[in-house]
């Protein structure tokens, strides 16, 4: 029989028996599940996951993770708190993921509930504790000692809680459930398949799947920035959010680079600051200069808050080179984009990455192969993701994840609402360049009016319009998906013409392949060493070399970018990555592959200038 107790009451309960518990033994945990893990995978520890500070574009020095082991139970979804807990899971991996220790499906019918315990600090003068998460999928309500604090819906974009009235003494208990329907709803939830996942798609995600953390801030606090850099003005746009009113303060900027001071700036808080930047070195992947930015909120010279963030100064645009073909230019300059489909999924995490080691892997893995940019495709990559591309120079061709049953007025609204969330959040990566939209017909609708809408947001940016498939003569760009490829659209005279999708030649290894039921080359794949082995991977670098030669001709025509699909090895893409899943294995010699890159890039730089 359920407890007539009230929610609040029965948390308080739930943390005291806990706690008695963990007197007794302390939790248990390891990666669950079967081979392969990665590398990074295979050292993560409730100690030590995720420490890096999740926010890079606005930093503070006083933060608290959360991330670690808490209590969950996976019930009906109908059903209220749980009475008791089923186990232990480490936050922030989703319990269908092995480094969450659990490794259990949450079905569609089901909700997941997570629980921890955390102690508040003290706070003075009106300060104010926040509650921030990365990320949770999809339908999230966090409960803080037993009180609703916040309703939460998407999957990738990060949301704040100020938790400061609902604390009690100094331990807390924070509990969350989530539900998340994937893509038999109509939320923008990308490649996530509730049931088996099929050909190019994820299993489901269910839970808080990025950092959870703590942020103590003065009353009157930054709340957000916007950064914009103007390129030919020398210039950039700053513009602060804050809590409380910001009336009568002043907004203080100094850049530096290179720990030298460069240029400074101070105004009225509630306006745009515009800061000049006499000698600009401009950012790009073979030179990502970062500027430091250190903001400071003053109010009768006391200062209020101050944080510290970076701006790369870079122009991306579409225009007519001197071989008279319309192409993408960076800084002034044009480029051939070229680059792998990144889908962010990881054998050990799903969409979590094992550590930031790992990511950093993966983007230097992909430029060690010649590589300039990425597609980031149907998923929102934690915040730290994006500032290693800024800060190791990889352009990112960013996408909408898809809402495959987008067909009603109240979906397309919700659409819209997270894919402005996701603009405003990644606007001030200098790496992201391209906003893909739609995704081939993957929940399609009122096409151009929302590419316009895109455009106005952020002129800063590309806007592709649509990737693949049915295009409506909107965007900067023309998107072609053709397997295996290449091939491209004709030339335009005013947009250009880009290849979205080609290639995806399968090379399974025995030993690193994902093992999912109904995953072909589960048996008989010859190992990395043996004969077979070698042969197929010989046979993979052919086509490979083969698919990069055709992109030439195709470039003298006025194709200006490329995406290879994809890097690493999925969970259903039969195995055609250019590294394992588990990222132990290139398909063939890196730097034979990034040979075949580079004369693509220089042959793309001769045709441009003739």
């Amino acid at each position: 029989m359920r407890s007539a107790l009230p929610f609040g009451a029965i948390a308080v309960m739930m943390f005291f028996s806990a706690a008695v518990g963990t007197l007794a033994a302390a939790p248990f945990w390891r990666p669950a599940g079967p081979d392969p893990l990665s590398p990074w995978g295979a050292k993560v520890t409730p100690k030590t996951v995720w420490t890096r500070y999740p926010r890079p574009q606005m930093r503070r020095q006083e933060w608290q993770s959360l991330n670690g082991l808490w209590r969950y139970a996976i019930l009906p979804r109908q059903s209220g708190p749980p009475s008791h807990w089923q186990g232990w899971i480490l936050v922030p991996f989703v319990p269908q993921s092995k480094l969450s220790g659990v490794n259990r499906k949450v079905p569609i019918h089901a909700r997941l509930w997570e629980r921890t315990v955390f102690d508040a600090p003290a706070l003075h003068h009106g300060q104010q504790l926040l509650l921030h998460f990365g990320g949770a999928m999809y339908r999230t309500h966090v409960y803080i000692n037993g009180k609703t604090v916040l309703t939460h819906n998407g999957d990738y974009n990060p949301f704040t809680i100020n938790i400061t009235p609902f604390l009690k003494g100094q331990r807390q208990v924070l509990t969350v459930s989530c539900w998340n329907p994937a893509n038999r709803g109509s939320e923008p939830t990308g490649k996530q398949e509730t049931g088996k996942p099929g050909f190019t798609m994820h299993l489901v995600s269910t839970g808080i799947w990025q950092t959870v953390w703590l942020e103590t801030v003065p009353a009157q606090s930054f709340r957000s920035l916007r950064i914009t850099p103007h390129v030919s003005a020398r210039s950039v746009d700053i513009q602060a959010f804050y809590r409380g009113r910001p009336e009568g303060d002043t907004l203080v900027v100094v850049a530096r680079m290179h720990g030298k001071s460069v240029a400074s700036a101070r105004g009225p808080a509630n306006q745009l600051l515009d800061i000049r930047l006499p000698h600009p070195k401009l950012w790009s992947p073979n030179h990502p200069n970062l500027y430091t930015l250190h903001l400071q909120l003053v109010h009768g010279g006391q200062i209020l808050d101050q944080v510290q963030s970076y701006v790369g100064m870079r122009k991306i645009s579409v225009q007519k080179a001197p071989d008279g073909y319309m192409r993408i230019f960076l800084n002034g300059r044009p480029i051939f984009l070229f680059g792998p489909l990144e889908e962010g999924y990881w054998p050990d995490g799903a969409y979590t990455p094992p550590s930031n080691a790992a990511m950093r892997f993966d983007i230097l893995g992909i430029k060690r192969l010649g590589f300039n940019m990425c597609r980031k495709h149907q998923i929102v990559a934690p915040a730290r993701w994006y500032y290693l591309c800024d800060k190791l120079g990889l352009l990112v061709w960013q996408d909408m994840p898809a809402a495959f049953n987008d067909k009603t007025r109240a979906s397309h609204s919700v659409f819209r609402h997270q894919l402005h969330e996701m603009i405003n959040h990644l606007h001030n990566d200098p790496a992201v360049v391209i906003w893909c939209i739609f995704n081939e017909g993957w929940g399609q609708h009122d096409t151009n009016n929302i590419l316009r809408w895109v455009h106005k947001l952020d002129p800063s940016r590309l806007v592709d319009g649509p990737s693949g498939w049915t295009d409506h003569g909107y965007g900067a760009m023309k998107d072609a998906h053709i397997y295996p490829g290449p091939g491209m659209w004709p030339a335009m005279k005013h947009r250009a013409s880009v290849l979205g999708e080609s290639g995806r030649f399968p090379c399974p290894i025995a030993g690193h392949i994902w093992p999912y039921p109904g995953m072909p080359y589960q048996t008989g794949v010859p190992g990395r060493h043996t004969a077979a082995g070698r042969a197929i991977r010989l046979a993979w670098f052919h086509r490979y070399k083969t698919w990069a030669a055709a992109l030439r001709p195709l470039i003298a025509k006025g194709l200006s970018a490329a995406v290879y699909t994809r890097w690493a090895d999925q969970v259903s893409d039969h195995c055609t990555g250019l590294i394992t899943c588990d990222r132990r294995i290139f398909k063939y010699n890196p730097d034979m592959i990034a040979k075949i890159n580079h004369a693509v890039d220089r042959y793309a730089a001769r045709m441009a200038s003739r």
